[in-house]
């Protein structure tokens, strides 16, 4: 807690001495819980107590923000204390970059959805970058006003079980691009993406730590519409996983699935 309490104080003060065009953002959210869980055979005592504090500091195109988190314990999911979020972030004349811990949703997520949700204890957000760059025309310079966004992401993580279990954990390499062109002031879009993944995952056989090794590719491609009175989406993917060790054995093995949204 004098972590978080100094923390504040420090954005507080910087806010006062800087210029005006310095604005600092920030919030607090406490919550406390105090009862019993019944998982349909036994009853037992629940108790949580979670502290987030998130802060932005906005200075003409650039923003900082920081959340610190203290979950002792924690409502769903691993206990926590320290800093869960950092970034530095960006923003000019179409052109987006983020370092730090980031997420990107791609199309409508087949491809790429990071997101955090606390109350299922889903955390997909990477430590590592993101980008985007995105063209318009005027409007009195070509009739069907078409548009070009190009976005990228990469990084890392560890992402944790949903479902407490005796499940390893899996760390995760990853990146991905996409690239939308519009019509029409984007009434009409097409969508092409990629994203691939390394996942590895350590486990323990007779003492000693072995690891799965999988690959990922997936391609996407999506279209999608809007007329006065109707929204039309279409997306196509596919998966291909390879799987380049088995608990520590060298293996070549490959699967593909498929899915189509609209």
């Amino acid at each position: 807690m004098k972590k978080l309490i100094f923390v504040l104080l420090a954005l507080t003060a910087f806010a006062v001495v800087a210029d005006a065009q310095v604005r600092v953002l920030g919030s607090n959210s406490l919550r406390l819980g105090s009862g019993e869980t019944d998982d349909g055979l036994t009853t037992s005592a629940k108790r949580y107590l979670e502290e987030i504090a998130n802060a932005r500091i906005f200075y003409e195109g650039i923003t900082v923000g920081i959340r610190y988190e203290l979950s002792d314990p924690s409502e769903v999911g691993q206990n926590f204390t320290g800093f869960r979020r950092r970034w530095i972030q960006y923003q000019r004349d179409g052109l987006e970059v983020q370092a730090g811990s980031t997420f990107a949703l791609y199309g409508r997520g087949l491809m790429v959805n990071m997101f955090e949700s606390r109350p299922l204890n889903y955390d997909s957000w990477v430590d590592g970058f993101s980008a985007s760059y995105e063209i318009k025309a005027a409007k009195e310079d070509i009739d069907f006003q078409p548009s070009l966004k190009v976005s990228a992401i990469g990084g890392n993580l560890t992402f944790i079980p949903v479902v407490d279990t005796n499940d390893a954990d899996q760390n995760i390499k990853s990146q991905a691009i996409n690239s939308n062109i519009g019509f029409f002031n984007k009434k009409l879009n097409i969508g092409v993406g990629f994203v691939q993944a390394f996942v590895n995952i350590e486990g323990t056989s007779f003492g000693n730590t072995v690891t799965t090794s999988r690959e990922v590719n997936q391609p996407e491609v999506n279209l999608s519409f809007i007329t006065d009175n109707f929204e039309g989406f279409i997306g196509f993917t596919e998966m291909r996983s390879i799987i380049t060790q088995f608990r520590g054995t060298p293996l070549i093995y490959t699967t593909k699935g498929q899915g189509v949204f609209g």
